[in-house]
């Protein structure tokens, strides 16, 4: 049991426990440090949760491999065909290592897409044995436009092709992340303040992606707000305007 402790302030005697509380000179006690240690360190779990394979990723034969952003995008250079060696011996081997880097770096999103890892490299080699022998005359535009949409290349390499995909998306600047942030700031404002996750990020699409007010027809969403899904249990909403 804690002692009670007294002390004097200007002539009054002051009576308390003081364990667990802040003390004089913003000293801290163990119980408080010991929240902060813990929130800290769930904020960290989190981060890493999220951000982790951005950071670094672990594959079946190496130890932890860490990785640069940079070096990432580095990699996808290896997708310039303009830059492949013309020596055939050298073509062999050439972004082998940066095909495993990015298979690696990459390796949630893949498997997510639902990617064969085993494949990829044999895929890699394919296709590369292709674009010498038969696609050297196409551009770098027209060239990847055929491998996404014409068969049987889009099959042939269809897990090799998601990598080349994730390259084609990468923004070159962050006016995107700009503008998507601006319009959050717009839409989830003070008094919109219980918008949920989901309702959020649908209204930043549409406000990012969507049409011109000009160009947009609000009919057929009013009627789908309006007809609810009965057997969801969903009730029916009352028209309590006239559609001009």
């Amino acid at each position: 049991m804690n002692m009670l402790e007294e002390s004097g302030f200007q002539g009054h005697t002051l009576q308390g426990f003081l364990d667990g509380t802040p003390k004089r000179g913003n000293a801290q006690t163990d119980s408080f440090k010991s929240s902060v240690i813990e929130a800290i360190e769930l904020c960290q779990s989190g981060l890493k949760e999220r951000f982790g394979s951005m950071l670094c990723s672990v594959t079946d034969t190496q130890a932890l491999v860490c990785s640069t952003t940079s070096e990432v995008v580095k990699d996808m250079l290896i997708f310039n065909v303009d830059a492949w060696p013309c020596d055939t011996q050298d073509l062999v081997h050439f972004g082998n290592n940066k095909i495993d880097g990015l298979t690696s770096w990459f390796k949630p999103t893949l498997q997510k897409a639902g990617c064969d890892f085993d494949s990829i490299s044999e895929e890699w080699f394919s296709l590369k044995v292709l674009i010498n022998t038969t696609f050297l005359d196409k551009d770098y535009t027209s060239l990847w436009e055929i491998m996404l949409t014409k068969l049987p290349y889009k099959d042939d390499f269809k897990n090799l092709i998601h990598l080349v995909e994730i390259m084609l998306v990468q923004p070159i600047s962050p006016a995107q992340c700009e503008r998507a942030i601006s319009a959050q700031n717009r839409v989830k404002n003070s008094l919109r303040v219980a918008l949920g996750s989901s309702t959020l990020e649908d209204l930043i699409r549409i406000t990012a992606e969507g049409p011109s007010v000009e160009e947009f027809h609000p009919a057929p969403v009013v009627d789908k707000w309006l007809l609810r899904d009965r057997e969801a249990g969903e009730r029916q909403r009352r028209r309590s305007f006239r559609m001009t």
